[in-house]
């Protein structure tokens, strides 16, 4: 009997140990698949990481590479604007050597330079690129076309050995004796402007005269005698010439003397 009792207990104790064995067993298959499970997550997420700073880094490397390229167009477009011609244009005095000489009216027709003093001009023709300038006087220019400097108010050069500025001006002053004349050319009346602002005007071939007063700005001209009031002009001037448009269209033309 208690042979039996020790076999049943026995057996009891081996199906325990065997059940025992068989949950241990699950649990380490669990363990091992959890842990596994971890392992290929943690895989994923450093090869996710490593992918995003792989594409942080060439994003960044591109970013680094198109800098110069935005830089090279800049710099592109600043020698552009270097090579660029400003064209000379407008009303200078001209200084040779420190000493001004010559007024020069370019215009889009005519250009001349003239004497300071004087009422006779010679044409003058500029060729102009953006490095080198060459102007022709009067149709002989016995130079090379030289570098040149120009703002679009200053223009400096050297010519045959000596220095030249060209500053530009609003306009001539008025100065000298200049005739009205009339559509045929005929004289009328002599005008006598001394430079400051007072003249007076006389019937041509005439000893006597009235006093004048005029007023020169660059877009306007007002002459008054006697002391009479103001009469206002729109007006040209190119030293040998001066036009004076009134407010009604009429027009008096003044021709220099002498020219």
């Amino acid at each position: 009997m208690k042979k039996q009792y020790l076999l049943a207990a026995m057996a009891a104790v081996m199906a325990v140990s065997a059940t025992s064995c068989g949950i241990i067993d699950e649990i380490n298959e669990s363990e091992a698949d959890s842990s596994a499970g971890e392992s290929v997550a943690s895989q994923a997420e450093q090869e996710s990481q490593t992918v995003g700073e792989e594409s942080s880094q060439a994003q960044q490397n591109q970013g680094e590479e198109g800098t110069p390229a935005v830089a090279d167009e800049s710099s592109q477009a600043d020698d552009s604007q270097d090579g660029e011609v400003i064209p000379v244009s407008g009303i200078f005095t001209e200084t040779v050597d420190g000493v001004e000489e010559n007024y020069v009216i370019i215009g889009e027709n005519e250009s001349y330079l003239i004497g300071m003093g004087e009422v006779t001009g010679v044409p003058v023709e500029i060729e102009q690129t953006a490095d080198t300038i060459l102007i022709n006087r009067g149709g002989v220019d016995d130079s090379d076309p030289v570098e040149y400097t120009y703002d679009g108010n200053v223009l400096t050069f050297e010519r045959n050995g000596s220095a030249y500025e060209w500053t530009k001006i609003e306009f001539i002053p008025i100065s000298g004796t200049y005739y009205e004349v009339d559509a045929e050319g005929t004289y009328l009346n002599e005008w006598v402007f001394n430079g400051d602002g007072t003249g007076t005007v006389a019937p041509y071939g005439s000893d006597e005269s009235v006093n004048m007063t005029y007023t020169q700005t660059a877009d306007g001209f007002e002459v008054s005698t006697d002391g009479g009031e103001a009469v206002s002009y729109s007006y040209t001037f190119d030293v040998m010439t001066l036009t004076l448009t009134a407010d009604d269209g009429s027009v008096t033309t003044l021709k220099a003397a002498n020219s």
